[in-house]
Order: C-alpha cells, then structure tokens, then sequence
C-alpha cells in the first residue's frame, strides 16, 4: 500500500533533499514536545496495567495463544517498572523525521515553512522497509557505509486524562495494543515493544499534526556520525540520512507569501534544468503510474476528459511502459515527457497545466492558495 506524505520545509532544504538525496533526523530528546518521550511511555504502561482492558483485547486475538490469567502470570508491574522507564527517558540514542499526512495546511506552513516555503509531497510504500545510508564517526568520511533499514509509521495521539472522546479513546488504546503485541508475550519482548511503540504515542493535543515517523533507534549500532544544528540558542544532534535512490518526491508545493509566485517560478527553473533525485520516478512503471495520476487529478478537476483525449493518454501511457529505467535518467528523455503532456494538454487545458505545471524532472509543482500572508 503506497501512502502520500507531506515534509514541511524551506526552499534551501529542499533543494539539498532534492540533489543530494537527504534529510536531517532530529534526536528525540530535542524535538518541540517537551513530553515526546515520557506520554508515550505512561500510556502504554497504564494500558498494559489495565489487566481487565489487555484481556478485553485478548480474547480478540486467540492466534496469541495467551490468556488474561496467563498475562498476569507475566507480572508486567514488575517488567514496566520506574527503574526501566528512567533508562528509556535518559537514552538519547532515537533520531526522528516527521511527516503530515495532511497537504496544504496553514498549521504547518506556520510552523516549519514559513514565508513562501514549500509542502513536499513524498510516496511511501507502507508495506516494505526502505534502506537508507549514514556516515561512519569519520569527520573527513566522503562515502555513507553504514545502512540501515525503517518505515514510516502513523504517530497515534492519546492521553488517558485529555478531552479525547471516548470512542476514539478506545479504538486508539487497541491500536497501541495491536503494536504491542505482536507475537505471544515475554518479559523483554514486553519491554521491547514499550520502549518501540512509545514513539509513535504522542500527547493527544497534537493530533491536528496528522503525523507519520521514520525513527531510528541508533543505541545498538556500531559507530556513526552526528552532527548539530542551532535552534533557538539550543544545539540540536541529528543524523543526515540519505534515502536509497532519493527521497520519493513527486510533487511540490509552494506556501503562502508574499513572494510565492516569484519562488514557483524559481522552482520551476531549477526542477527544469536541475538533474534531481527521486526513487518514486526511476521506472517506466512509476512514471505511467505518475502521468495517470496527474491526468485523474486534471479529469477530477475538470469534470471528465473528451474520448479522444483519453485515447492520447493512453498512447503516451504506452510509450512511457516501453522505455527502460536507465532511459528516465536522460534528461533529453524527460523533456520528451514533459513535450508530451503539453502536446496533449493543448490550449484547451493550458490554464490547469500553469497551476500543476509538470516540469521536466517529472516533479509536479504547485502553488497554496490559502490566502495568508506572514
């Protein structure tokens, strides 16, 4: 299953996502929610105390083969204990990179893209790991030789004593133990997946963030490079990760600002003439799965396409499934595509084509039209 994402950012970093294929991953212990580490972990060992409520959940999932009698055997009150969650709060070895699942929201803008930044749109496929590069302790190490594999995974928003209603209360506490237990329970596959899943529990009054998480847990490998950004006076650890074959961008937007039309324009100079990386737009089968999507967005827009219309398309569907993956790396070959669309757009669709303009990379961009000025 292939999810879009949404990374709110400035221009500059977008460009060094774009051709340099990375994206900083902040150390937990430093991102804005002064309760990113600890709301997790007390939820999660409130539930997983609450016996009654765990073996609701189990008689739900007899592949377990565990009872409620069984999980109290276990004694969690003496696995999840005060000692174990002092070692977790003190760790500093988790290094985040957050997604919105929401495109063109002005909380967001505000926050990390402000002034005519940019919303980039990311494909994820949920259902694989994705491999990334980092770079060994070396200060003068040009090459990325250490690998590892994450996923994005949706950030689950509850607070036991919040306003939270309580169906949605309920649903998202078995949510939580859905990723718990994943397998028949031990004492430390329990504080295994307490330390895991806490991650991905944030204070239910951020839930208008709509936040998906690749997390790296950093405390088992061997050694790596960390650098550090200012933020506020204050001197934030991050990794620089590099996603195999680029980042999955398809499209860009702009933000609102007074600026906006001279920034899209910037963009659409540089997406133009710039080789750029993507792993979402190396295949004939990702490109025809591209260009389809842009053609349904243009028909949704538009109120349905003419048959003949549709036939061209359908030609340039062909012509895309033909070409091999080395073929897309040539920019002669990319211009052709962006020819193509044009060709079949005509004048008749010219004006939609100058809101969604195709470039050259295949990356999409777009302008907000959230009316806010900074």
């Amino acid at each position: 299953m292939t999810k879009k994402m949404y990374y709110y950012t400035s221009t500059e970093t977008m460009q060094k996502i774009l051709q340099n294929g990375n994206i900083w991953a902040t150390n937990l212990a430093y991102m804005n929610d002064e309760r990113e580490i600890s709301n997790g972990l007390d939820e999660i060992r409130s539930i997983l105390l609450d016996l009654p409520k765990v073996g609701e959940w189990l008689k739900k999932h007899p592949e377990l083969n565990i009872s409620e009698s069984a999980y109290e055997k276990l004694e969690p009150k003496e696995i999840l204990t005060d000692a174990y969650r002092t070692k977790l709060l003190n760790s500093s070895s988790k290094y985040t990179i957050s997604f919105c699942e929401k495109k063109n929201l002005l909380s967001q803008w505000i926050a990390y893209a402000k002034e005519s930044g940019v919303c980039i749109e990311m494909e994820f496929n949920l259902e694989c790991d994705i491999k990334f590069w980092f770079y060994g302790s070396e200060p003068d190490e040009q090459e990325r030789k250490l690998d590892k594999y994450a996923r994005p995974q949706k950030i689950l928003y509850y607070t036991q004593t919040s306003d939270m209603p309580e169906v949605e209360k309920d649903k998202t506490c078995n949510e939580i133990l859905d990723r718990v237990f994943v397998a028949e329970p031990t004492p430390e596959l329990l504080k295994k997946k307490w330390n895991e899943v806490s991650i991905y529990v944030k204070h239910y009054d951020f839930y208008q963030e709509e936040e998906y998480r690749i997390n790296f847990e950093t405390e088992e490998w061997p050694t790596f490079r960390i650098g550090y950004r200012t933020d506020k006076h204050i001197l934030k650890p991050y990794l620089d990760v590099a996603c195999e074959n680029g980042w999955p961008v398809t499209a860009v937007m702009v933000g609102p600002g007074f600026n906006q039309q001279v920034v899209f324009d910037s963009l659409k100079f540089f997406l133009n003439h710039e080789k750029v990386r993507s792993s979402a737009l190396r295949s004939s089968s990702q490109w025809q799965a591209h260009i389809a999507g842009y053609f349904s967005e243009m028909e949704q827009d538009l109120n349905g396409l003419e048959p003949s219309e549709k036939e061209k398309q359908k030609k340039l569907y062909d012509w895309l499934g033909a070409l091999k993956e080395e073929e897309f790396e040539d920019g002669s070959i990319r211009a052709n595509i962006q020819k193509r669309v044009v060709d079949l757009i005509g004048n008749k669709y010219q004006e939609y084509f100058n809101l969604h303009y195709l470039t050259v990379s295949g990356i999409i961009i777009q302008k907000s039209d959230i009316p806010y000025i900074y």
